[in-house]
């Protein structure tokens, strides 16, 4: 997801390592690649598709098989395991008391907070104690650097074909519950809060650039065999994996019912007894790998914001208007005024506009 939240699983070092000495990281190989999965049977008019992402922007990672955006194409429908705006509009009405590393403070040790706050620095430049992030959820990113290439693009595999999907004009709907996700951090016990944190800096900043390289790499075989197996000895099939891919599989069920939907989520939630692809086999669904095929189809494929649906802004007791390519969001924390808000997750633009009535105000 696409949620604020970037998780180091505890089994992350041993899966990218194991996955480096089983096939020696080699690039994508047309025979083991499974990424894209067509959804048939149970009375369906047309196919549905289920696609493994990475929450990446890794120019490696954005060389999609032949078959990936035109299965988008012929779909009624796109998904995200959250809805993109709805998420935005979350995110900015969203409120907490106190800044998030005040928080963190509370359930850490003296000598762990000051762990904490020597990675801050590192990571950031700044004190932590600088910082004016108010989300726990989001203070965690800023925990783990960012490795900004000239190749690299502007966004995410997943909100790169959210893009094209937008382009196409399809309904963009999330498979998931957007609470659950944008407050994973609260919805924790207080023992798991300090677990969760404390995981995030388990790693030095060198290891943490290392595995992200390796995990790249893996993702770019596109083996969910392997992927499979790893997970398999590594204990990476938990309960809360579990419960989010039923969640998911409930939804992908719901919504093709009505139409055909192309489903974009993190690749490892894919594979195994309790992955996707088992769970709508299980209710009578036949799930094939599609053939996976690299000349270049991708490249016929351009994101357009022109053709995007844009949304008619209309502020009637203010007399203007404006469009925007999504739903926007309103901050009313200023009493004077309201500022919109739209951000495109495809691209990172953000559209940000406000009016301010003078009438009644101005004189001769």
């Amino acid at each position: 997801m696409y949620t604020p939240k970037k998780r180091i699983a505890k089994f992350n070092l041993a899966f990218i390592i194991i996955l480096f000495i089983s096939f020696g990281l080699n690039a994508q190989k047309e025979s083991n690649y499974s990424l894209l999965w067509k959804i048939e049977g149970n009375n369906l008019k047309a196919p549905s598709y289920l696609f493994g992402t990475m929450h990446i922007d890794d120019e490696r990672a954005f060389n999609f098989s032949d078959a990936v955006l035109p299965a988008i194409k012929s779909c009624s429908k796109f998904a995200l395991e959250v809805q993109p705006d709805s998420l935005i509009m979350k995110m900015i009405h969203k409120k907490s008391e106190e800044k998030a590393y005040l928080t963190y403070k509370k359930l850490l040790t003296d000598k762990e907070f000051k762990k904490l706050s020597k990675r801050f620095l590192e990571v950031n430049g700044y004190p932590i104690e600088e910082s004016e992030e108010y989300d726990p959820n989001t203070l965690v990113t800023q925990l783990h650097p960012e490795e900004n290439k000239d190749t690299d693009k502007a966004t995410f595999v997943d909100l790169h074909l959210l893009g094209h999907a937008k382009t196409m004009q399809k309904e963009i709907i999330g498979l998931e519950d957007i609470d659950s996700q944008l407050n994973y951090f609260e919805n924790l016990t207080k023992e798991d809060k300090r677990e969760f944190i404390l995981s995030q800096f388990k790693y030095d900043v060198s290891d943490y650039k290392k595995e992200l390289e390796m995990l790249t790499k893996v993702y770019l075989t596109g083996d969910l065999n392997e992927i499979n197996r790893v997970l398999e000895n590594y204990d990476g099939y938990d309960l809360e994996l579990e419960q989010r891919n039923k969640v998911m599989c409930n939804s992908i069920i719901n919504q093709i019912k009505s139409g055909s939907l192309f489903s974009a989520v993190g690749a490892a939630h894919l594979p195994g007894s309790i992955g996707l692809i088992n769970m709508l086999k299980e209710k009578g669904y036949k799930v094939t790998a599609v053939e996976a095929n690299f000349t270049g189809v991708a490249d016929n494929y351009q994101i357009d914001d022109s053709k995007m649906k844009w949304f008619n802004n209309y502020f009637e007791n203010l007399g203007y208007a404006v469009e925007t390519p999504g739903v926007i969001s309103r901050d009313s924390s200023n009493t004077d005024f309201n500022v919109n808000t739209y951000v495109d997750f495809s691209s990172y633009k953000t559209y940000s506009f406000f009016a301010i009535d003078l009438r009644g105000q101005l004189t001769n």
